[in-house]
């Protein structure tokens, strides 16, 4: 019986030919209907009642078409047209009629070919395939000689054809996620060609007709099989951006390093196991991102990384670095320096001299004290840092705005970050964190977070943030939390998560601005007495020990979600139907032998949605989240059960 129900549900949301043919005739209107107003406005252009410089652009994306209007051949002076996400399988040889056409863009529709007839755009400078199952491209396509940029992003296409080559004002080709791995020997032919995106089709090399582009400026290459690059590559000449990212690449050639233009090179989540001394002729480079292989002993950077004066961005991972060069205070122009998953035990007194630093992200799992030259960097506005004793100059960061310190034991926070007024953002992680008065002077200080304290001391003062909306106190098992918290008069969000808590104490009923609270994992005995926050939007008590929910519930009608997965209910008090805006109730994992009755009237809800999985239930729900019709047809079958 229980299985007969719910396959009428599902039967219920039956497919109907009928109402499929009308909307397909609706789209098949508008599109005439737009197709006839560019009829028109080219009959005012010949007639010379056209405004100067008046162009014809016809949208017709998204309509669900599987047919064009034949009057849109009719359109030779239309230059732009948009057919995108329709349901197009093919083009008609109309299509050579657009002679005027200079951006067509044809992406998401089902098309498995192109006509010959796409040849005769002559005018054609922009082409958007991709998205179509497309497995060729026509002989034809090299008549478009006004071609500028060609995308077939997601085509299956395995090979392009050799015509490819007469594509001479050709400056972007994007074959990313195509089956495209060998090129023929024309595409050197491509002599404007100045980008080519070619994302994640498995290469395992790149083909040598690339290295023989004479404009290429930008090779991106991220999410292939590349293990290494050829020396060839010292060719590209005009190459200035190289993207690597995601490729198993264990070295890049010296010949990278000497492109007399190369502005970027990056190669995050490689598996580097060498950085050349080579990479210090790379006099023109600003941005460059690198990352380690599993296994690599790179324990240090090369001094020679300090020649790259003109450099901006420096990053990277996935080394076991022991140190810094000292010399690193040479790259004068630095903005921003991310070290990550590094073993630095000890940063040089010289990084006092990258002044034109904003960012600064040194991530180790040695690093204990930051240096008191960190306070010379008066341009930071982010510091993201391992380190458990913090210098008193940290008070000079007059333009931070984001701070960060992640320490391993004991964190002392100086008095001196009274001083940053201009900070935003906090955070802080370690066992035990020392919070100094001073903290009550951060007036424009709106998001805080102590993550993994075991211990935590606030100090009176922590009340006199009255700007802060965002508190986390998290991860460290606390038995309590200082009870100056509840003094806080403008706290939005709390994160209480991860702790030990037992209960929590009736002031917290003063955060009367509390909006979101979040109680996942706190060992909690009791419900939290949050009735008087009225304002509460979000109650998350997931994964705690309560055993029941009382009447007072009711109280909280701005309450939209209420998660109380993995605890022990087995009931629920009536006055839960007074939660008028609740959208999502989460029961997940519990005690409950009978549905709430209350859930019936909430049933009639448009957003609301419930989880009773895994309860005690005789009937079983038929899916994790229930709502609407489905909501009370087992509401019904449970009941009549």
């Amino acid at each position: 019986m229980k299985q007969k129900l719910f396959i009428l549900i599902i039967l219920a949301l039956f497919w109907s030919p009928t109402l499929a043919q009308e909307s397909s005739d609706s789209a098949f209107a508008t599109a005439q209907q737009r197709i006839q107003g560019a009829l028109g406005q080219q009959t005012r252009i010949r007639e010379g009642k056209g405004e100067e410089g008046e162009i014809i652009q016809l949208d017709l994306r998204g309509l669900g078409l599987s047919e064009i209007p034949e009057d849109l051949w009719r359109l030779d002076l239309l230059q732009e047209l948009d057919l995108s996400r329709n349901e197009l399988t093919t083009l008609p040889e109309g299509i050579g009629n657009l002679i005027s056409l200079q951006k067509l863009q044809l992406q998401s529709n089902e098309l498995t070919t192109l006509p010959p007839e796409i040849g005769s755009l002559s005018a054609l400078e922009d082409l958007n395939v991709g998205f179509n199952p497309l497995e060729q491209l026509p002989p034809e396509i090299g008549n478009l000689s006004s071609l500028r940029f060609l995308l077939l992003d997601e085509a299956p296409i395995s090979e392009l054809p050799p015509e490819i080559g007469q594509l001479s004002s050709l400056i972007q080709m994007s074959l990313s996620n195509t089956n495209v791995t060998t090129l023929p020997e024309t595409f050197s032919q491509l002599t404007s060609l100045r980008v080519l995106f070619w994302h994640e089709v498995g290469l395992t090399e790149v083909p040598s007709v690339v290295w023989s582009l004479p404009s290429l400026d930008d090779l991106s290459l991220p999410g292939n099989q590349l293990t290494t690059l050829s020396p060839e590559i010292q060719q590209l000449q005009s190459l200035m951006y190289l993207e690597l990212a995601g490729n198993p690449i264990t070295s890049l050639p010296d010949e990278v390093w000497s492109l007399p233009n190369i502005y970027m090179v990056s190669c995050i989540s490689c598996a580097l196991q060498t950085i050349s001394p080579a990479v210090g002729n790379a006099a023109s480079l600003e941005l460059l991102h690198l990352q380690g292989g599993e296994g690599n002993d790179i324990t240090a950077l090369p001094i020679e990384i300090s020649n790259l004066v003109n450099l901006r961005q420096l990053s990277v991972g996935g080394m076991p670095l022991e140190s810094l060069p000292a010399e690193i205070g040479n790259l004068v122009n630095l903005q921003s320096l991310t070290i990550m998953d590094s073993h630095i035990a000890e940063l040089p007194s010289s990084i006092g001299q990258l002044t034109s630093l904003t960012g600064l992200l040194i991530r180790s799992d040695r690093l204990n004290e930051i240096p008191s030259e960190i306070g010379q960097l008066q341009n930071l506005n982010s510091l993201d840092i391992s380190g458990n004793v913090i210098p008193p100059e940290i008070g000079n960061l007059y333009m931070l705005s984001d701070m960060s310190i992640y320490g391993n034991g004991r964190v002392v926070i100086p008095p001196e970050i009274g001083q940053l007024q201009g900070l935003m953002t906090l955070r802080f992680e370690g066992s035990e964190i020392i919070v100094p008065a001073e903290i009550g002077q951060l007036q424009t200080l709106f998001s805080l977070a102590f993550h993994g304290a075991e211990s935590l001391e606030l100090p009176d003062t922590f009340n006199q943030l009255i700007n802060l909306f965002d508190l986390g106190i998290a991860e460290g098992g606390l038995t309590e939390i200082p009870p100056v918290v509840w003094e806080l008069p403008s706290l939005e969000d709390l994160n209480l998560n991860g702790n030990n808590l037992g209960s929590l104490p009736p002031e917290i009923g003063q955060l009367s601005t509390l909006k979101h609270l979040y109680l996942f994992d706190s060992g909690l005995n009791e419900f939290p007495p949050v009735w008087q926050i009225t304002g509460l939007e979000d109650l998350v008590l997931s994964r705690n020990n309560l055993t029941e929910v009382p009447p007072e519930i009711g109280l909280m009608t701005n309450l939209t979600l209420l998660d109380l997965d993995g605890n022990q209910l087995q009931s629920l008090p009536p006055e839960m139907a007074q939660l008028e805006n609740l959208e999502r109730l989460n029961l997940y994992i519990n005690y409950l032998e009978e549905v709430p009755e209350f859930l019936l009237e909430m049933s009639a809800r448009e957003n609301f949605r419930v989880n009773l999985q895994t309860n005690r239930l005789e009937v079983d729900p038929p899916a994790a989240w229930l709502s609407g019709e489905v909501l009370r047809s087992y509401l019904e079958a449970s009941s009549a059960d």
